[in-house]
């Protein structure tokens, strides 16, 4: 096999595992992201750590921006760089 075909087998394999990591660490970002929203105190209760709806403070407001962003952002860039590695074949 030549240089060329070497590295467009690595650029698909280096794709592919961005494809898999974006679609294998979306659950464990989703349950971190509703752990930051919600809390359990030591009686095993819930309470609200990140109330969203009655944000006032600037602080609170950019805080429940990128929670709600994360998720998204996160999947986005690892497609965006597996399309992008894959375009420059």
């Amino acid at each position: 096999m030549n240089k060329g075909g070497q590295t467009i087998f690595f650029s698909i394999m280096l794709a592919v595992l961005l494809l898999l990591l974006a679609i294998n660490l979306a659950n464990p970002l989703k349950v971190v992201i509703d752990n930051a929203r919600t809390q359990t105190n030591s009686t095993g209760g819930t309470e609200t750590a990140l109330n969203c709806s009655t944000a006032t403070t600037y602080q609170e407001k950019a805080n429940c921006t990128i929670v709600d962003i994360m998720l998204p952002l996160f999947i986005l860039v690892l497609v965006g760089l597996a399309g992008f590695i894959l375009t420059q074949i």
